[in-house]
């Protein structure tokens, strides 16, 4: 464990008061430490040199025991004070020294290994801010990374995500021939595990004694997470073949064999190809909303939707949306705002859905709707309505209209 090796000592306290004093704080023992404080106050910061008090209750993870030590006067230094949790000392201790951030305990941890490990996300991500090596290698027989440090202890997804976004070698090997993978195995949390084989985490890689992350984690008694760790193939996907039969000149149907792992059967995939299309979410100067009424034949009745339609080969995104907006609401774009693209269903279609949010003039005198259409322009709480009573169908319109802050606006 940490120690504290530097600083002003009190005056030598009995071996046996500090070895009943630590046994108390292990055992959590809150009653028997306040106890031997009383009779000896000085044991509440430790000899130099030795193993404090205060690393001891994180540890043991006492949080109460500490509370008490530092109430006692315990002043935690940069190591404890990492493992607690507490960024306001860790900030002051760090202020003045930079290099505490890299520094090594006596047993072997620096102040990130120690946060990582208790799981103390907010100290996590100072330590890695101030400079703190996402790669350092504790002084000690383990020889482990912070991220090693983590996911033997109670480090969440915040924390490994941090970690390996500064750089965190996600199959670094410590003591023993351990990976981050096979720490996390043995806690048998998935949500812990998907994010390391997302980020390259090998599965077949053994330990010193032979074991894979599968083998760990059923010896820990996961074997829903040891069945998994067996069966992931990790985003391996190849189109062996590919088949198109255009059916329109607006659809292609598209058959794919895709082969997940080698040696499996392929398996056969079907999804439509065909042209992107706009949709606007378009503001008269008044406020209004423009919706547009038409026949859909999936679903064998009128629906209100968004102004939308195909972009023409050759034409790019917004040009179309201008175009779409006048042609089907007698709108003229005024000012264009692009949100993005969705997928509409990335399973079976093959094209993107342009967003734009528009503010538009008109409509235009001589505008007459298109045959069939029927275009009004609402109040935004009009729309929450039409989609509370179904009218108002399509997902993607939906998605459309609250990327742009239409349910903002009915709120409002």
């Amino acid at each position: 464990m940490p120690s504290r090796s530097t600083g002003t000592s009190p005056a030598p306290a009995s071996r046996g008061s500090s070895d009943a004093l630590l046994e108390a704080i292990r055992v959590g023992d809150l009653a028997r430490v306040a106890g031997l404080l009383d009779q000896d106050p000085g044991l509440a910061r430790g000899a130099a040199g030795e193993t404090t008090p205060a690393i001891v209750a994180c540890y043991h993870r006492q949080p109460a025991v500490l509370g008490l030590l530092r109430a006692r006067g315990a002043v935690l230094d940069v190591f404890e004070a990492a493992a607690a949790g507490d960024v306001t000392r860790l900030a002051a201790l760090l202020a003045p020294d930079a290099r505490a951030v890299s520094a090594h305990a006596r047993d072997g941890w620096t102040p990130l290994h120690l946060a990582a490990h208790f799981g103390q996300a907010p100290a996590v991500s100072l330590l890695l801010a101030r400079g703190a090596d996402p790669r350092a290698r504790s002084r000690n027989t383990l020889a482990n990374t912070p991220l090693h440090a983590g996911l033997a202890g109670t480090a969440g997804v915040e924390i490994i995500d941090a970690l390996l976004d500064a750089g965190a070698e996600v199959n670094a090997s410590a003591g023993g021939d351990f990976t981050p993978l096979h720490l996390a195995a043995g806690r048998g949390e998935l949500p812990l595990l998907t994010r390391l084989l997302l980020r390259g985490a090998e599965t077949s890689t053994r330990t010193a004694e032979g074991r894979t992350a599968a083998d760990l984690a059923r010896a820990a008694g996961h074997e829903p997470t040891a069945r998994f760790l067996e069966t992931w193939w990790g985003e391996r996907a190849r189109i062996v073949a590919r088949r198109e039969n255009r059916l329109s000149p607006w659809t292609t149907l598209i058959e794919r064999d895709v082969q997940f792992a080698p040696g499996r059967a392929p398996e056969t995939y079907h999804s439509f190809g065909g042209c992107d299309w706009v949709t606007a979410v378009a503001w008269t100067p008044g406020g209004r909303i423009a919706v547009v009424r038409q026949y859909r034949p999936g679903v064998e009745r009128y629906t209100w939707e968004l102004p939308s339609g195909l972009v023409d080969p050759g034409e790019d995104p917004e040009t179309a949306c201008r175009r779409e907006l006048r042609e089907e609401t007698g709108l003229q774009a005024e000012r264009v705002t692009y949100l993005g693209g969705l997928r509409p269903d990335v399973g079976r279609l093959e094209l993107t859905e342009h967003i734009f949010r528009v503010e538009a003039s008109g409509p235009l005198s001589d505008f007459v709707p298109e045959p069939g259409v029927t275009v009004e322009y609402v109040p935004p709480d009009r729309i929450a309505d039409l989609i509370r009573d179904g009218s108002f169908c399509q997902l993607h319109h939906i998605a459309a209209w609250y990327l742009a802050g239409g349910a903002g606006a009915s709120r409002g």
